[in-house]
């Protein structure tokens, strides 16, 4: 691969190849991610992952970078995985922003989306029961007690999305074993994954009440401070 080069490769989900591929590529710090259409991507991104850093360090409080309409899919994964994991605020729709909010404390002022993305880590420790040493994991079968708080819309049956929503957690859980090689369930970072792709494929998020009420139990406990 040159540098900047990605390509998609059309192989089975359980192929041994693949999976060998998949740690070939991460062996040479070669990006990889599945595709909606079940693809596999790797791309050498090394150029592109060094100036994604840069920008993460050299980003101030309450400043916003755009990286405009035109990056791969495998680029914003890693602009999305990147900026989760720097705490920074992703918003995603026809380009992809990324912001580093000035420290404040949970209040009843923040906004709604502010609410929503700062209560996934709230939802994550509500409903997570996956255990593996000191880990937790979010499992496929932890998404009955979400939907029963948190339903689908008006005139969607609860069992067809819970199909449809089934198979956005089965597709970020195959995403998080290409790369991290770890698939007993959603880790914390890869549930925000799960909700971004919920909100952008299903329109669907946790309700505001369940939100609302982790905030109120938030304000009762000691302030948390976040950046």
């Amino acid at each position: 691969l040159a540098e900047g080069e990605i390509r998609s490769l059309a192989l089975p989900a359980t192929s041994r190849f693949r999976s060998a591929l998949v740690k070939v590529a991460k062996d040479l710090q070669l990006p990889s991610a599945t595709a909606p259409d079940g693809h596999l991507q790797i791309g050498n991104l090394h150029v592109f992952l060094n100036d994604l850093d840069s920008i993460i360090d050299n980003l101030e409080e309450d400043q916003e970078h755009d990286f405009g309409p035109d990056l791969h899919l495998l680029q914003r994964q890693l602009v999305r995985e990147k900026s989760i994991k720097a705490g920074l605020k992703v918003t995603e729709d026809d380009t992809v922003k990324i912001r580093r909010m000035a420290q404040f404390m949970l209040d009843s002022k923040l906004s709604l989306e502010e609410k929503r993305q700062l209560g996934g880590e709230a939802v994550f420790t509500r409903y997570a029961t996956g255990r593996l040493a000191h880990q937790i994991f979010l499992r496929r079968s932890d998404l009955n007690g979400l939907l029963v708080d948190s339903p689908p819309g008006i005139g969607e049956r609860l069992e067809d999305f819970r199909a449809r929503i089934g198979q956005v957690f089965d597709d970020t859980l195959q995403l998080q074993l290409d790369v991290l090689g770890q698939n007993y369930g959603l880790s914390k970072e890869y549930f925000q994954v799960f909700l971004t792709k919920a909100s952008n494929e299903l329109s669907w998020r946790p309700t505001t009440d369940v939100l609302e009420a982790f905030m109120e139990q938030n304000d009762k406990s000691e302030p948390t401070y976040l950046t």
